[in-house]
């Protein structure tokens, strides 16, 4: 049975879990994503391995022979916390949980360059989450539209800030900021191995984004062209 509250004292808790909404509703990290045959999935909560910053390669978006490009211009993974109690801290005394579940509906983005200015308007991304209390969910977000891409160049840095928003029993909730950095270089994360009939190596590619963070060793196959992650080529006869 749920333990009944004095109500000043329900209501001092109410105060003190709804007056501050970033800690509340808090970004903790950008996860490194997990990889599932050749599903991308984001951590159902905060992964043990993390990423503090990304690196987009563009030269995978001017297209290479026989290899289409990325579907998505950098995908952050944010690790999303529900910082709200269901119990009076110090206390025996529980209430109903569901009176602070979070439901994420978006997440707000800002791109902008190492000065501070918006590569584009700011933009949102809706999502749907049932966070309930002190737990954690992990996002995917594409925080840099396909439009922003050719305004990029090498050596550029560039900065992701992403704000998660939902709603608590009728208010809406806001996150702290996670501003995140991008490299953006232009064939830094791209590997030719060559003819894949010759290849004896081992090909990799970030499944969930071959422009980003990962080296993609690549090779030439007489068929089907540029092949990410490259394989040996089996030549018949």
């Amino acid at each position: 049975m749920m333990a009944r509250i004095p109500a000043l004292v329900f209501a001092a808790l109410l105060c003190g879990c709804v007056a501050d909404n970033t800690q509340s509703l808090v970004i903790t990290q950008n996860d490194v994503p997990e990889v599932s045959g050749n599903t991308c999935i984001a951590p159902a909560g905060e992964s043990t391995t993390f990423r503090a910053s990304g690196t987009l390669d563009i030269s995978f978006f001017s297209g290479y022979s026989g290899y289409p490009g990325p579907s998505a211009g950098y995908l952050l993974f944010p690790a999303v916390k529900n910082n709200l109690s269901g119990s009076v801290a110090g206390t025996s005394i529980t209430t109903n949980a569901t009176m602070f579940t979070i439901e994420v509906n978006r997440v707000d983005v800002d791109l902008t360059d190492a000065g501070g200015a918006s590569l584009t308007q700011p933009f949102s991304v809706p999502v749907y989450k049932v966070l309930e209390a002190g737990s954690v969910i992990g996002l995917a977000v594409d925080v840099v539209p396909a439009e922003v891409i050719s305004s990029l160049y090498d050596g550029m840095l560039i900065f992701a800030k992403v704000k998660v928003v939902g709603n608590r029993d009728g208010s809406t909730i806001h996150s702290n900021t996670m501003q995140y950095p991008i490299s953006v270089c232009d064939g830094c994360l791209f590997h030719d191995a060559g003819a894949c009939v010759d290849f004896t190596g081992t090909g990799s590619a970030n499944l969930c984004n071959i422009a980003q963070d990962e080296v993609a060793v690549c090779c030439e196959d007489s068929v089907d062209g540029l092949i990410c992650p490259a394989v040996t080529e089996t030549v018949s006869g």
